[in-house]
């Protein structure tokens, strides 16, 4: 809930498919602009609440995630 920054690869090697980022800072983690991509290869779908997708399409490199990211309700779906 609190990361502000993903670095280079993040996730890749990492073998996970599915994110559910449900973070509470003011905004979306910064993305790494060059290199290797954060998501990697694998992650194929990214749940995060609506009222943030609306941001990311304008936020640095998260423009390049927008087709995976997906609304998810939080409150009425709690993830464990």
């Amino acid at each position: 809930k609190n990361v502000s920054t993903l670095g280079e690869g993040a996730f890749n090697n990492s073998g996970v498919t599915t994110i559910y980022w449900n973070w509470t800072n003011s905004g979306a983690p910064t993305l790494p602009q060059t290199g290797t991509p954060a998501f990697g290869t694998n992650v194929q779908v990214i749940y995060m609440p609506k009222a943030f997708i609306d941001q990311i399409g304008l936020f640095g490199a998260w423009k390049n995630y927008v087709n995976l990211v997906v609304p998810y309700d939080f409150e009425k779906n709690p993830v464990s």
